[in-house]
């Protein structure tokens, strides 16, 4: 689950002006999501942008505030995610998972072309036999 705060909020988390934070996002600098009229910042990915300036003064208030950044399990960047990865290793581990279940589907498939016409003409023969 993402958390998400408002321009309100996130200023006061890395302790600088509201209009400093709209001018990021208009920029592009800051993720934005949009809920209708609202405007949201996701507050994950926000820490884990590329702007050396947002992310080093909010990852320090953070720190000094006692809210926990737990490192990722894999490659040991700072997130702020509630999993134990960060969002790109939880991609890279679904992109593997996904290569490994398309070669299982192709193991079968292979199978089945050798193997198939075999095994339907022993179920056809197994139910001629049982009556």
């Amino acid at each position: 689950m993402r958390n998400f705060v408002t321009v309100r909020e996130f200023a006061a988390i890395i302790r600088c002006s509201e209009s400093s934070v709209w001018r990021w996002t208009k920029s592009g600098e800051l993720p934005v999501r949009r809920f209708g009229r609202s405007v949201r910042i996701p507050l994950d990915e926000a820490l884990q942008t590329k702007t050396p300036d947002v992310k080093e003064r909010a990852l320090q208030i953070l720190a000094s505030r006692r809210i926990i950044v737990n490192p990722c399990l894999r490659c040991l960047r700072q997130t702020a995610v509630k999993d134990d990865m960060c969002h790109d290793c939880i991609k890279e581990e679904f992109e593997i998972n996904e290569r490994r279940r398309l070669a299982e589907l192709e193991k079968k498939r292979k199978w089945w072309d050798a193997n198939g016409n075999e095994w339907r003409k022993r179920r056809k023969e197994d139910l001629t036999n049982v009556g």
